[in-house]
């Protein structure tokens, strides 16, 4: 047999090798981008985050840039340290929201949102991005507020409270919506043209490249509370209320839209989509949302609190920051060690409901788009 012949050095060569690759590449063979305190952001997550990057994110930074050149990578690496650093103060104050806290936020919100279902459905947001914003959000409260706490009662109350409101902003239950297609014509004689076809072929994207229509007037379906559409829409509101799911207005609709200096009138076709009952919520199903509000109210102060803590712990010597991308490390002294004074912290999303982060806050990331409020907004469309 021939004897094996070991090189001494090369197990010493193995185990250095071994020993740098999960340094450089992380326990699961990725790429690390930055570290803060020993917690590593990857290349998946930078290029994730990356890829959802926009124009409304540059603003923080652009305000402060002092000469250092600002892109979306540089953006996108920011707001992952900001919103690691704030999941690291979270466990400092026991404020990290557990997995079925988040599920209850996110359920409330698809439920007070009106259009978020088919925002999910066309992937215009993703529900994972949802969960990490409302983490967040739950997180940045936690800090905001040091870790304060809601008693059994307190709840009990604010629920009583909430559901016995006249206050629409202040309820908890979801009020009935109706899915629409609305499609902007010309005029009454070019609507009942364009009505006639879209009952043969139900193409509305066909009609709405005719028309020019683009927005929320192009035929796309959205979804509204009947009680935003009554009180700002109602002639939208009389033409609709007795269709059921599939029906057209029998007629164009003559829409005189509120909220603007000279109201504008415009006329539309439209198509009852679906009618969502109303839903009479739990307290058990609204706990973490009715907390959340709680404590922003009883701690009016919470969002300076929550920015200014962040601030100090991004500033602290004990706070290592480390960027792996070479053009990218100036933003440490620029950005992260000196954060902007004027960043705010997170605002709501949707009336009762608890606010994905706005992009000004540290860490965040943008609503997701046309979530907004939840409210109608009055339509726009082309000018005929």
């Amino acid at each position: 047999m021939t004897p094996i012949h070991r090189n001494p050095a090369r197990p010493a060569t193995i185990i250095c090798a071994c020993l740098l690759l999960p340094v450089l590449f992380g326990c699961q063979g990725h790429k690390i981008m930055a570290r803060i305190n020993g917690e590593s952001i990857n290349d998946d997550q930078y290029q994730n985050r990356l890829e959802r990057v926009s124009m409304q994110d540059f603003q923080p930074m652009m305000q402060s840039a002092a000469g250092i050149p600002i892109d979306a990578g540089s953006v996108a690496l920011v707001n992952l340290i900001r919103e690691r650093a704030v999941d690291l103060l979270a466990k400092q104050k026991n404020a990290v929201p557990s997995a079925d806290t988040v599920e209850s936020l996110l359920n409330y919100q698809k439920l007070a949102i009106p259009n978020l279902a088919n925002l999910l459905k066309t992937g215009a947001v993703s529900e994972d991005d949802l969960k990490r914003n409302l983490r967040v959000q739950a997180e940045a409260v936690g800090i905001g507020t040091d870790g304060a706490q809601v008693d059994a009662k307190e709840l009990n109350d604010a629920f009583n409270a909430a559901q016995n409101s006249a206050n629409p902003a202040e309820k908890l239950d979801i009020p009935e919506k109706y899915g629409m297609r609305l499609l902007r014509v010309k005029d009454a004689d070019d609507g009942l043209l364009v009505l006639g076809r879209l009952r043969a072929s139900g193409r509305f994207e066909d009609e709405a490249r005719q028309e020019g229509d683009r927005g929320q007037l192009d035929g796309t379906e959205q979804v509204f509370p009947v009680t935003d559409i009554q009180s700002k829409l109602p002639a939208l509101y009389d033409a609709m209320k007795t269709l059921s799911p599939g029906q057209f207005a029998p007629a164009p609709i003559t829409l005189t839209i509120p909220q603007s200096t000279t109201p504008q009138s415009l006329v539309v076709v439209a198509q009852m989509t679906k009618k969502i009952p109303a839903h009479k919520v739990t307290l058990d199903e609204v706990r973490p949302e009715l907390t959340s509000r709680i404590l922003q109210k009883k701690f009016g102060q919470w969002q300076m609190h929550f920015v200014q803590t962040l601030n100090d712990f991004l500033r602290s010597k004990d706070t290592i920051i480390e960027i792996d991308i070479d053009r990218y490390k100036p933003l440490i002294p620029a950005f992260l060690k000196t954060p902007n004074e004027a960043v705010v912290a997170p605002s709501g999303a949707a009336p009762g409901a608890s606010a994905p982060p706005g992009s000004a806050a540290p860490g965040m990331t943008s609503p997701p788009p046309s979530a907004g409020s939840g409210a109608m907004a009055p339509p726009s469309g082309k000018t005929p």
